[in-house]
């Protein structure tokens, strides 16, 4: 019964746990796309800030050490360190936002899926802390389907993606279960809060092949 009573418990704070993650990866999905799109909307106006793209740069690098973090995490690092359950710095997911729409601003070139990702598992890592080492490991990957599923208005992509880009089969229904809510929830803050960031297209597009090209893109 008290085996019961505590599996029942971890259960009920995996889900909190997993939602609250999906409120957050889409709180910050919306802040990238509002953050990314009103420093491209400046640069638009003003050619001129595409001079200043190495102040940008090492503004950037600025914000990095400022938050104690190493200037070289990418999207591979960090796709490498949650399939290794090594931890991403939840200080990366604000530094991301700000390093990619500086270099915007000055009119580079950066997309925000890669961005996404990062900020995503960055984010998951707070979280963490709250649920037992054999469920935390779920909270990464559910954070980078929930990333890329709201950017792409295809959470079930999303959770697809997960796996592909991870190189990993689900070996529990908590496997799926997690990328799959997260996903859900994150993409639902972006759908309250009116962003597209594509053409809309209903879910019932083919999820699985868009997860499979993803993650062969990383491959």
């Amino acid at each position: 019964m008290a085996m019961t009573r505590q599996s029942a418990g971890e259960g009920a704070l995996l889900v909190i746990s997993l939602a609250a993650l999906g409120v957050v990866v889409g709180a910050l999905t919306v802040a990238l796309d509002f953050a990314v799109d009103g420093a491209a909307a400046v640069f638009g106006t003003c050619g001129w800030l595409g001079w200043l793209l190495p102040v940008a740069g090492f503004a950037a690098f600025g914000a990095y050490r400022a938050l104690r973090l190493d200037f070289s995490w990418s999207t591979a690092q960090v796709m490498e360190a949650v399939r290794d359950g090594r931890p991403v710095p939840a200080p990366l997911a604000p530094a991301i936002i700000v390093g990619t729409s500086l270099t915007v601003l000055c009119g580079g070139s950066v997309g925000k899926e890669a961005a996404a990702l990062q900020m995503g598992a960055a984010a998951s890592e707070p979280f963490r802390r709250f649920l037992p080492g054999r469920l935390s490991r779920l909270l990464p990957p559910a954070a980078l389907a929930a990333a890329l599923g709201a950017m792409l208005d295809a959470p079930l992509a999303g959770a697809v993606f997960s796996f592909e880009a991870l190189r990993r089969r689900p070996q529990s229904a908590a496997d799926v279960f997690a990328p799959v809510v997260t996903a859900l929830v994150a993409w639902g803050v972006t759908e309250a809060a009116g962003v597209r960031f594509l053409v809309a297209a209903p879910l019932a597009l083919d999820a699985a092949a868009l997860g499979v090209a993803g993650g062969a893109a990383l491959a």
